[in-house]
Order: C-alpha cells, then structure tokens, then sequence
C-alpha cells in the first residue's frame, strides 16, 4: 500500500531547498565571473563603481528570482486534500448500521449507536423516525462545502461519523506523543476547551459528559467522592450499554480547534492548518457482487431490508508561510500526519478493505467450488 508522505515532503522540500541556496550561489558566482569576463572582453569601460553595480545587480536579481521561483512552486505543491470514501450497510426496517467483520470502522459505528441509543431515547427515536437518505441540498456561507438539509437520522448519521474520526485522531495523537515521555511542547485539549465543537456533536457530547451528571452511571457514583474523582477514568461501558469516553486531543502548542461549518473542524498549529470534513450524501455505493451472501451471511429474504451507502472524508492540509523557516527539532511536532493519514486508509477506505480480506480471490475460490460441488455426481 502506498504510504502518505504530505509532511515528509515537506521535510523533502526544505532538503532540497538547501541544495538550491549552494546551487543559487554557485550560479551567482559563475555569472558575475562571466560578467566580468564579458565586460573585459569587450572593453566596455564604465569605471569601477558603475561596473560593480552591473554585476552585482544581475547576481543578486538572477539568485532571487531563482530561489523565490523554486520556493513558491513548491510551496503550492505541498499542500494537499486526501480524500476517502468508505461505505455503511443499513438496516432500513431497524434503523441500525450493520457491523461488517475486518471494517473497523462499520463496527465502531454500530457500536457507538448502539450504546447511544441504550442510554438516550431521544436520539433512539430520531433514528427510527426517518430515513437516512432523505436531503435537500443548500449552499453554505461563502468559499464553503454544498451542505444537506438532512433528515434527524441523516445529521446523526453525519455527527457519528464525525465522532469516529475524531476519536480515531485523539488516540493517535495520544499514542504518538506518549513516544517521547513528555519532552516536547504540547497541548491537551478537554471537552470545556472545545465548547463550539462539542456541543454541535451529539455523539461526543454524550459519551464525554462526567459520569457523574449520567443516570446510567448511578450506580458508580459511591466511587466518587467529588466532581474530580473520574478524571483518571478513560473509558467505561456499564452493563446497560451506556458508554463513556474522556475527551482529550494532544496538539503542539498554541494550536486552535474551531468549526468551520456544520460538519468541517479546523485544527490549527503554527506552522499548518488541518481541516477534517465528513460528508454524507444519500447516495447508494456498488459493494461486489455476493458480497452481501457469502461474507455477511445474509439470506436473500433480507436483502430487501439492508442498503448500501456511501461516505467521504476529506483530510486537508495547507502548510503556512512559517513552515518553509522551521527548525529541525520542530519537526517531531508534526510527523504524525503521514501515519494518521495511514491509519485512516487503513480504518475507513472502501478500496483498502476489500484489498485487505482479498475479496476477488475469496469470490473466484467461491465460484470455482460452487461449479465442482455441481460437477460431482449425486447419490
């Protein structure tokens, strides 16, 4: 599989950039030698100081426009929009998202709904109420992504996926910066940090509230003795099926977390800006054929209830002028974004699974067998 290499080229950049400065000043130096070469040949006599400003006029307006050329070519070049599209199978009589085995992602969020709908009936009914694919399409603020005026189930469905990748980010992060022991410069965002986006997802909203303010969780409160006692709690999920998360997302520091629009986050840090963009459409995917009969063991009776969808993820990065001037040491600050990017092909992108379980040579045994056991003469 082809790896992401959006910050390591960066790094690449400043390398060759590097490379380009000794390059620059070699090709200033042979100009103004044949500068002076050609003044002296051709006796152009001007006087000393007017044949000085020749020469270094044209050296300095040839290495600068070079290098300033070079730096804004590849500077554009760097930034990048990864985007994935991965799929959900749901159940149109039950309202609930089929968990497909080996697809990380279809069973976190047939998890997570599940364990919402057990502790909030509310978002249990808005689920049930209508269905996922109803929209209506409308524009939002300038320079933004064409939004959905989406059914309650449809915005859930949004919201959920929002929540995996968030998650998914936060425990990358975590486990990235746990690498280096507390050394570096970080910071840790918690959910009071992030009221503009936590409070427009439902989903993070309700698994990271204190299990103290939870009815679910009543029967742990004797294991607080005050409002403080569950911060070392991380995760938690009682018998009833209510679940809780502890929010918490590790940036470098003086970074930002703002909401863009109603289903993009922005994340930025000094030297780059990383935005996460969930987009849930309505529209129907093509899942091979068989697919629903043999891996998901599925009889035909109910295929009529079960309906494949599509999702997006758009992961960008745009790099800041203040990039191209950072010091090497910064640099274990942003290596993560590479193997992020990664970890999200290997979570959620529709190509990747199917690859993964090597479906085409699965459904060829299949069919090869199926044509031997017809072959095989019957008692």
């Amino acid at each position: 599989m082809a790896k992401n290499k959006i910050f390591s080229s960066l790094i690449d950049n400043k390398r060759e950039s590097s490379g380009l400065i000794m390059t620059s000043v070699l090709v200033a130096v042979g100009v103004n030698m044949l500068s002076t070469g050609i003044v002296d040949l051709l006796g152009l006599r001007f006087g000393f100081q007017i044949k000085e400003v020749i020469l270094i006029t044209i050296g300095i307006f040839l290495s600068l426009g070079v290098l300033a050329w070079n730096a804004w070519t590849n500077f554009r070049r760097l930034n990048q929009t990864k985007k994935f599209e991965g799929f959900i199978i749901y159940d149109e009589i039950n309202h609930k998202i089929i968990s497909v085995p080996e697809y990380t992602i279809s069973t976190d969020m047939a998890q997570y709904q599940q364990w919402a709908s057990s502790e909030n009936k509310a978002l249990e009914k808005l689920w049930k109420e209508d269905n996922i694919s109803q929209f209506r399409n409308f524009r939002g603020k300038i320079d933004q992504n064409l939004l959905n005026t989406l059914t309650q189930s449809g915005t859930l469905l949004t919201e959920l996926l929002e929540y995996c990748l968030i998650e998914k980010l936060s425990l990358h992060l975590t486990d990235y910066y746990n690498k280096f022991d507390g050394k570096l410069k970080v910071q840790e965002f918690q959910k009071t940090d992030i009221p503009q986006v936590l409070l427009t997802n439902r989903f993070l909203r309700l698994f990271s509230e204190d299990m103290i303010n939870r009815e679910s969780f009543m029967c742990l409160s004797n294991n607080f003795n005050d409002e403080n006692d569950d911060c070392s709690t991380v995760c938690v999920l009682n018998s009833s099926g209510a679940y809780y998360h502890k929010f918490d997302l590790t940036l470098p520091e003086n970074s930002k977390i703002t909401r863009k629009n109603k289903n993009e986050i922005i994340i930025d840090t000094p030297i780059l800006t990383l935005s996460l963009t969930s987009l849930f459409s309505g529209f129907s995917t093509a899942l091979p054929h068989d697919f629903y009969k043999y891996y998901l063991r599925s009889a035909s009776q109910h295929y009529t209830s079960l309906h494949d969808y599509k999702f997006n993820v758009e992961i960008s990065v745009k790099f800041k002028l203040t990039s191209l001037f950072m010091r090497k040491k910064m640099d274990v600050y942003y290596s993560w974004i590479d193997s992020f990017l990664d970890e999200i092909t290997e979570y959620m992108e529709k190509d990747r699974f199917f690859d993964k379980i090597d479906w085409n040579a699965i459904h060829a045994l299949i069919y090869c067998t199926n044509n031997i056991s017809h072959l095989v003469p019957k008692n």
